[in-house]
């Protein structure tokens, strides 16, 4: 990771109320570098001087202050992405490549939502994936 990255994962730390630390520094820092989700595998080999229920109790911590984007891709295993801008992904059901989509829900789609709903009040975040081939599967 690059000293400018560890200055942008400090930089978001601060800005969401986390405590600076080494571990948060190194895994946010490692996010930030890859521009694309990750698993907890790939997360757990490339820190490996943070344990994995440290890693997990983390990614939780930023995913639920909105600082991590957390999706499972239908694939059972939780993937994690910094992302600067909010955005979506399509993903290959046959081989599982995934690629980034600047597509995002209109704000009327959750004002709908919200209308049609009897239960809630607000929604705080949303996840929105599409599946399909890729075109090297699909040939």
């Amino acid at each position: 990771m690059t000293k400018k990255q560890v200055n942008i994962a400090i930089a978001y730390l601060q800005k969401y109320g986390f405590k600076i630390t080494e571990q948060r520094v190194s895994v946010l820092s490692f996010l930030i570098s890859v521009h694309e989700p990750v698993s907890i595998d790939v997360l757990t080999k490339k820190i490996p001087d943070v344990n994995q229920v440290t890693l997990y109790r983390m990614l939780k911590q930023f995913v639920d202050k909105g600082l991590v984007y957390q999706t499972d891709f239908r694939s059972g295993k939780a993937h994690f992405e910094f992302q600067e801008h909010h955005h979506h992904h399509l993903v290959c059901t046959s081989c599982g490549v995934q690629e980034a989509v600047a597509v995002c829900l209109p704000k009327e789609v959750t004002a709908t939502v919200l209308s049609d709903s009897k239960k809630f009040s607000a929604v705080s975040n949303h996840s929105l994936e599409f599946f399909g081939v890729c075109k090297r599967c699909f040939k």
